[in-house]
Order: structure tokens, then C-alpha cells, then sequence
């Protein structure tokens, strides 16, 4: 008598298809078709590889993942701690708060670069500059919190002269020390640094278009500020007096970086203290070119008065999101004949 073939009941259809590596197995007792043998034990079998091949390719990954890492640490042990050798101290006088450091020189001989890293109170900035070292000139390349923002920063478009004593001058000291032959800033040895301030600079340049001639004196302020990004990094002012064929008598106090709040179409106001006097109002005018570095003060001859028969002048302004710094000048041995030589 042939025996009846069983069917599969749903209990057992559903462990199989979750649990096949248990239930499947009850398919081989007597009763069940062939059919229904192949579909539950192939179905155990698909199951069964897949968890295997699942187990090594995470064994694999996880092999990779620990010899990766072994890699990396090689990589981090071989690795020098950055500018561990490359730095190179070096000291500037009139910001002798902070540390300095030369990271890199490159150019040319008569024109090189130069990366450095200010270590102050206010934080760390990186600067890199371009010298002339033949014509005593200089021009940013870049500024920043970080050498990434250095890189990223806009650069001057022009060179400027280098005022003695500024951080400017002693960076270029560094610059330019690879070629000192005919370089007039390795010639000159540091000036001595007033107590109070930095001494007067003066300058003469023929004009071609008439026959007069420009004179400039030139003294940048004892003390150093810093701004916040994207003006960081240590700074001094300058105060500049201009006799001019063509514009005049000017006083001019600019900053190196930032945005001096004076409107192009209408006068802001300077906060001026000579010695321990009273600090007075002048009125100042925005540059014609619309830098916001720079501000002209009105009034020359009351200001030069005043300024010759005082030893320091402090001058207050305000500038875009860093309030009213004070900028302090030693304005002492002005000397008027070598300002404006007697013809």
C-alpha cells in the first residue's frame, strides 16, 4: 500500500524560512516529498553559505582596518613633529612681547620670501613677505591664523618702503640676510630703540610732473595691536607728515590692516593727546583712493605745532569691530631741517 506523502504545515514552512539550519532537518522524515526536501534543505544550504561568506568578508575588512591603522601609525612614528628643525627664532625689538620664527626662505637673491609664525598673547599668526632687498621695499603675500589662510589671503599689490625698526624691517633682516652684499638694510645696523617710541624717518623724492619736490617724516607707534581674523597678527601705525607741490600739507596716520570707520562723504574723528594734555578732536578725511587703512587729519599746522613741543602723542580712532585702540608715538627730535631742508 503506498504510503500518502504529508503536507508541509505552515508552523514548519515558517521555521524553515527563518530557522532553516533546524527545521529544515524534519523534512527528512518519512512522508515528505521530494520536492519539498530540496526547497527546505536547498534553502537551509543558500542560508548557511551566506552566513559564512558574511563572516569572512568581515574578518577581511577588519584585517584590512587593523593593518590600515598599522600603516598610519607607521607612517605617524617616521613623521618629524612639523618645524620641529625648520624653525629658526629671531628677535624684533619693537614687538618684544612676542616670539618669532622663520619657517621658510625662498625667491631670489635680490627679491626673496619669507614665511614667519608670531607667537603672542592674542595667539599665533603666520605672515610670508616679499623683499626688494636693493630698493629697501617690502609687500605682504599673505597673512593669516594658519598657513591655510595665509595661503588663501589676498596679497599687496605693491611694494612699500621699510621703515626702520618696524616688525617689517627686522623680518627683513632675516629676508634678506642671504645676499648682504649692496643690501641697504644688512648695511644699516638696528637703530636704537627710543624708550618711549620709534625715531623719526625722513624721505625726499623729486616730483616729474612739476619742479617741487615731496618730503615725508615718517614714525611708526611704539606699541603693537592685534585684530582679530582677517586682520591678524601684531601691527604697528604710522604717523607721516607730507609737505606736497601738488597736495599740499598733510598729516596721515594709517594702520597696516583693517578698516578705519571714516566715510568717504563725510569727516570722522580723531582723538589726539599730546603729552599728558588734554586729548583733543580733529577732524580727518577718508583717502581718495577709498583705502580704509588710512586717514588724513585735518588741520596740519595746529597739529605740527602742538606735536614739536611734546615728546609723545597718542592718537585714537575707531576701526571696524576692534573699538578705539591707542596708538602711542615718540615724537621727540623731530628735526624740521632734515624734514623739509632749507633751499
Amino acid at each position: 500500500m503506498e504510503q500518502q506523502e504529508k503536507k508541509v504545515s505552515l508552523l514548519l514552512a515558517v521555521g524553515i524560512v527563518f530557522m532553516p539550519y533546524i527545521f529544515s532537518w524534519f523534512l527528512l522524515k518519512d512522508g515528505y516529498s521530494k520536492k519539498a526536501r530540496i526547497w527546505g534543505l536547498g534553502w537551509a544550504a543558500i542560508i548557511i553559505l551566506m552566513y559564512f561568506s558574511g563572516e569572512r568578508n568581515s574578518i577581511e575588512t577588519k584585517s584590512q582596518a587593523v593593518t590600515a591603522n598599522g600603516n598610519q601609525a607607521q607612517q605617524l612614528a617616521e613623521t618629524p613633529p612639523v618645524n620641529s628643525t625648520t624653525e629658526k627664532a629671531f628677535n624684533v625689538p619693537s614687538d618684544s612681547k612676542a616670539q618669532f620664527f622663520v619657517l621658510e626662505k625662498g625667491g631670489t637673491g635680490t627679491n626673496p620670501t619669507i614665511v614667519t609664525k608670531r607667537v603672542g598673547s592674542s595667539g599665533t599668526s603666520y605672515s610670508k613677505r616679499e623683499y626688494n632687498c636693493k630698493n629697501n621695499t617690502v609687500k605682504y603675500l599673505g597673512t593669516g591664523d594658519s598657513l591655510a589662510e595665509m595661503d588663501s589671503s589676498k596679497a599687496d599689490q605693491n611694494m612699500a618702503p621699510i621703515v626702520e625698526s618696524s616688525i617689517a624691517y627686522y623680518v627683513g633682516l632675516e629676508a634678506c640676510s642671504e645676499n648682504p652684499t649692496d643690501n641697504p638694510i644688512i648695511d644699516k645696523q638696528p637703530p636704537e630703540v627710543a624708550s618711549t617710541g620709534l625715531q623719526w624717518s625722513y624721505s625726499q623724492a623729486d616730483d616729474p610732473m612739476s619742479n617741487g619736490a615731496t618730503y615725508h617724516a615718517v614714525v611708526l607707534s611704539s606699541n603693537t595691536v592685534e585684530f582679530d581674523f582677517p586682520y591678524s597678527g601684531a601691527q604697528n601705525a604710522k604717523l607721516h607728515l607730507r609737505i606736497d607741490p601738488k597736495y599740499g600739507k598733510d598729516v596721515i596716520f594709517s594702520i597696516e590692516k583693517g578698516q578705519i570707520l571714516c566715510n568717504s562723504y563725510e569727516d570722522c574723528t580723531v582723538l589726539v593727546r599730546f603729552d599728558d594734555e588734554k586729548a583733543i578732536n580733529f577732524s580727518a578725511a577718508s583717502a581718495a583712493d577709498n583705502s580704509t587703512e588710512t586717514i588724513f587729519i585735518r588741520n596740519y599746522a595746529r597739529f605740527v605745532e602742538k606735536m614739536l613741543k611734546a615728546k609723545r602723542v597718542r592718537i585714537s580712532t575707531n576701526i571696524y569691530q576692534e573699538g578705539a585702540p591707542v596708538f602711542e608715538f615718540d615724537v621727540s627730535g623731530f628735526d624740521q631741517e632734515k624734514y623739509k631742508p632749507k633751499t
